[in-house]
């Protein structure tokens, strides 16, 4: 929350977020996969995200980059330099102003499904 108790304020913010978000992955021209409530599997946040890159994984992926829908940092990306990054082994972090993340790119051969659930099951206390 950005406006702490009013909702109203926070729906209009992140409308404009998520906006902004779409806009600035889309003009990436790499391949988006969207992951929402309704096509998640699991019980918490770092089961749910394992499985989505664990799915595009199996898709034939060398690397899967997650970013958050609500992060105003998304708009100053260097997309080339987390390709780079990426294609060199080298995972990708996105630290937000808010404390947390909003970019997290892992290629396959560095990813550890189980490992990953249970580092963000300490981490992130989202159920």
């Amino acid at each position: 929350m950005w406006f702490g108790r009013s909702s109203q304020k926070n729906k209009q913010l992140s409308a404009v977020l998520h906006r902004q978000s779409w806009k600035a992955i889309q003009a990436t021209n790499l391949p988006v996969f969207h992951f929402h409530e309704g096509n998640q599997e699991g019980n918490n946040f770092g089961q749910r995200l394992a499985n989505a890159y664990a799915e595009l994984y199996k898709k034939g992926f060398e690397a899967v980059i997650a970013v958050g829908n609500d992060c105003p940092e998304i708009a100053k990306l260097n997309w080339h330099k987390i390709k780079m990054d990426l294609n060199a082994g080298k995972e990708v972090l996105g630290k937000s102003v808010r404390g947390g993340a909003y970019l997290l790119g892992i290629t396959a051969k560095n990813f550890k499904k189980q490992e990953f659930k249970t580092f963000l099951g300490r981490v992130i206390n989202f159920t």
